[in-house]
Parts: C-alpha cells; sequence; structure tokens
C-alpha cells in the first residue's frame, strides 16, 4: 500500500473469517483513498497482490500469516504475524510519475521504515457477531512499539454472497505513533517543528460484500470510514482527521481435488497426494565468453561472485481456468 493510507492488507476483507475450506487463491485489490498525512497528495490509489489460504489450522491473507490455536463455535484464539505497512520516503505518493517530493512538501526528507509485528486475537462468536480483542507488537525493531485493537463484525451468508459490516477502535503506544506520525529534532525545519506523539486512537466503520461466480472466482468490495483522534491530530505531517477508502478485490481460488496420500484426513503439507518437487541450482558470475562455456570451459575465479538456490513446489491443481495449465505453490531461498 501507499505510504500515508489509512489501511492495511488486513482491512481489505476478501476472506469468510469462518472458512476453513483449505483453499489457496491469488488475485489483486484496486484501493482508492484519502491520505492521512499533509502534502500535496489527498488520496491515492494502489493495485497489490493478494495471496491467500484459508486452512483449518493455518491460515495466509497476502501481508499476515498465523495459526488458528482454537477454534470453535464459541470462542477462536488466533495467534499471527503480520507486515505492517505504513513506511513513507521521499517518493512515497509520487511513483506513479517517478518523481521526488518536492522541498516544500510536509514529508520532505523524512523517512519511516515498514515492519513486522506479531500478535494474539482473542474472539467471541455470538449471535450479534464476532466480537475481537486483538494485541500486536513490532517483533522487527522498527517502531518498537504495540497497538490494541477492539473489534466487531457480523457476516450475513447467501448461496453465493456474504455482506459483512464491521466496526474498530485502536490505541496506538507512543513508541509506535510517534515514528509513524511524530518529527524528531534533527527533521525539524522552519514549517515542520519538531512534535512528539504520546500516543494515537482511532475509529472505523465500514460494510463489506463479498460475491463467488462459478465457485473459484472471488469478488469483493470495502468501502471504510476511519477517523483518527487524540496526539496524532495535532502532529505537523498531519493534514487529515479522517479519511475514506474504497477497495475492490478480484481472488481466483485454484480449487483443486484434495486427495489424501495415506489413510486419514487430507492435509496440504503431511497427507497430499499431489506431487511435490524440489529443485536446486548453483551459479557464478564470470566473463566467459558464451561460446566458452558451451565448451565447458568457465572461469568463476576471476569475479569470485557464486549463488545457490532450492525451491520446494507441490501442486495446487492440474488445471487454471478451466485450462490444462497447472498451478503450484512454491518456497525458496
Amino acid at each position: 500500500l501507499m505510504a500515508g493510507s489509512v489501511w492495511s492488507f488486513g482491512d481489505l476483507r476478501t476472506l469468510d473469517p469462518e472458512d476453513r475450506r483449505g483453499e489457496w487463491s491469488v488475485g489483486f485489490a484496486y484501493i482508492l483513498e484519502d491520505v492521512t498525512y499533509a502534502g500535496e497528495q489527498r488520496e491515492s490509489t494502489d493495485l497489490v497482490p493478494l495471496f491467500t489460504y484459508s486452512g483449518k489450522h493455518l491460515f495466509l491473507d497476502s501481508t499476515d500469516f498465523g495459526w488458528h490455536a482454537i477454534d470453535n463455535a464459541q470462542w477462536q484464539v488466533d495467534i499471527f504475524a503480520s507486515y505492517f505497512i505504513e513506511g513513507y520516503n521521499d517518493h512515497s505518493f509520487f511513483n506513479e510519475t517517478g518523481s521526488v517530493r518536492p522541498p516544500q512538501d510536509a514529508l520532505k526528507g523524512m523517512e519511516r521504515k515498514n515492519t513486522v509485528e506479531g500478535g494474539v486475537e482473542l474472539t467471541r462468536k455470538t449471535i450479534l457477531g464476532r466480537f475481537g480483542l486483538q494485541l500486536r507488537h513490532d517483533i522487527h525493531g522498527v517502531h518498537k512499539g504495540s497497538e490494541v485493537r477492539g473489534r466487531w463484525a457480523r457476516v450475513f451468508r447467501g448461496d453465493n454472497w456474504q455482506l459483512e459490516p464491521w466496526a474498530e477502535y485502536s490505541w496506538l503506544s507512543s513508541d509506535k505513533a510517534d515514528y509513524y506520525f511524530g518529527v524528531r529534532e534533527d527533521e525539524a525545519n522552519d514549517q515542520r517543528p519538531a512534535f512528539v506523539v504520546d500516543s494515537g486512537r482511532s475509529w472505523a466503520l465500514g460494510v463489506a460484500g463479498r460475491y463467488s461466480v462459478a465457485k473459484q472466482h472471488q469478488l469483493s468490495v470495502n468501502l471504510a470510514y476511519r477517523a483518527y483522534d487524540g496526539g496524532l491530530l495535532d502532529s505537523p505531517i498531519v493534514s487529515n482527521d479522517s479519511g475514506t477508502s474504497v477497495q475492490l478485490g478480484y481472488r481466483y481460488e485454484f480449487a483443486g481435488d484434495k486427495i489424501p496420500r495415506q489413510d486419514g484426513d487430507f492435509n496440504f503439507l503431511i497427507n497430499n497426494a499431489r506431487p511435490t518437487s524440489v529443485r536446486m541450482a548453483y551459479g557464478c558470475t564470470t566473463e566467459t565468453k558464451f561460446v566458452e562455456i558451451l565448451q565447458g570451459d568457465i572461469n568463476c575465479a576471476d569475479l569470485d561472485s557464486n549463488l545457490a538456490s532450492i525451491f520446494v513446489s507441490r501442486q495446487l491443481s492440474d488445471r487454471v481456468l478451466t485450462l490444462p495449465v497447472e498451478g503450484w505453490l512454491q518456497l525458496g531461498l
């Protein structure tokens, strides 16, 4: 997402929170939203990739990966890691044109980084909806702060559609709020005085819709409004106290046959009859001519640069979009 936006991948709500079918999907989301930070640009657009897995025990929602430690009719406890995207630099908001932030811009010369946050969420399931309390903390040592989120959502379901109104309240610790919305002493200038944010709060309301076409094509829309409160509003780099967002998404579910390799329930990792592939490679940088390489005369000592890799893959489906094209999940190092 573009820096300075109000939203994160977790707010897209492309997945049914009760989905445990074990399906993999890929897709994209188009986002139109208001920018919170001061500067010339008041709105931003972005096209982001989506990659999801909705398993019985494990889940993946693009930037969020986790484990359903407890999951029954009344309670749910999730332990997760999340890539938090809120960083910015002199190119943020201007990546469509390739321009650099102009000298008079409020964020000129400032840089903040994204990070990885770990957390736990407790959810109570009732007939009135899902009531959740989420605690998250920076585990990558970037802002070194924490955040608490109180959440409610209720899903109304039809044969191939879902409607999910939702609400959320967030509290940011002083470390996290000051890192992203404060101004350091060495960043201060005539138009941007130094500023320390003691904490931050926000609340949000929205409604998400999901529609399934021919089972494998998943369409989604999310309309949201978020308002900020507390010390964030006094920061010289914040110009908007609220913002709206429109998010449109599409996902393709591979929906391959779930065939267990042996007796017992299907498990994608340990009880899966679909083929697995392991590929290893090694190479080097060389100034040897191409003809000499074909003759087997390769000299890697002149540049002393080497590269090794290993990739592990598992088949998801033997057909994609009804075509005889295979879909594979691949992890590599």
